[in-house]
């Protein structure tokens, strides 16, 4: 069974002895789960309170600590003040080392992106909180975790350059070689040439698509107005695109 470390101070109104020091492995013994864990001192700070040293189960510290301080009040005489503290065990302090460790690293990593006379978003040319992005490896903002769930909003330069570049599509399925010259991304786009050309022209591309192929631009099924794929607002059925305008309202 996992347990914890605590250490309970007891200070005394008088110099301790010997029979206080056998009082406080007495209470320690009451409440250790392993005998052999228990160790008493004076504290370095002051000779009147003693230290008790042990093991526990592993608990909330909350749930326990009251009924751990008890048992010293119940059995070390001349008592008159008690505290307990649960020191990190030493996985937990190796964990920590390593999280602090691991800080340090990345914020000496952030001084020397600074220095790169590159680091700035190359969307909205923000030089702060930046990451480099999956793909092409360049500098953008680490914003995606403040895009709304669902919001369709185009606010975070992340989340538009990895949604809507034909470079991230590109990466994420895979390709082999350069984007702008994939076949298997104009497959994919065969039947959505607009698209594919917004994709790959957009203010979201670090490079964009040299010689953009020409499309016949996507009109209403039913005012024969021009609609463009990359705005939404349309919807798709049998009859084809119908637009904003056009389309029926379903509260209706």
């Amino acid at each position: 069974m996992a347990n914890m470390k605590v250490s309970v101070y007891v200070t005394l109104s008088v110099e301790p002895t010997e029979k206080h020091q056998d009082a406080m492995r007495i209470s320690a013994s009451t409440r250790t789960d392993d005998e052999a864990s228990v160790s008493v001192s004076t504290a370095t700070d002051n000779s009147k309170t003693l230290v008790a040293e042990f093991t526990v189960p592993k608990a909330r510290q909350m749930d326990v600590v009251d009924r751990i301080v008890q048992a010293f009040e119940d059995f070390v005489p001349d008592s008159i003040d008690f505290s307990a503290s649960f020191p990190p065990s030493e996985a937990e302090a190796r964990k920590a080392a390593r999280a602090l460790e691991r800080a340090k690293a990345k914020r000496a990593a952030a001084r020397k992106a600074r220095k790169d006379p590159d680091y700035r978003c190359f969307i909205c040319g923000k030089r702060t909180k930046l990451v480099k992005t999956g793909c092409c490896r360049k500098w953008i903002c680490d914003d995606e975790r403040k895009y709304a769930l669902f919001s369709y909003a185009r606010t975070s330069c992340h989340r538009n350059h990895d949604r809507y570049t034909l470079c991230a599509y590109h990466h994420d399925n895979g390709h082999k070689g350069d984007w702008k010259t994939c076949p298997a991304c104009r497959e994919a786009f065969k039947d959505q040439v607009e698209m594919f050309v917004w994709y790959g022209t957009n203010e979201y591309n670090w490079e964009r698509l040299p010689d953009p192929p020409t499309y016949k631009p996507t009109t209403c099924a039913k005012c024969g107005g021009v609609i463009r794929l990359p705005d939404g607002g349309y919807s798709y059925g049998r009859d084809g695109y119908v637009c904003a305008t056009c389309k029926p309202n379903p509260f209706v």
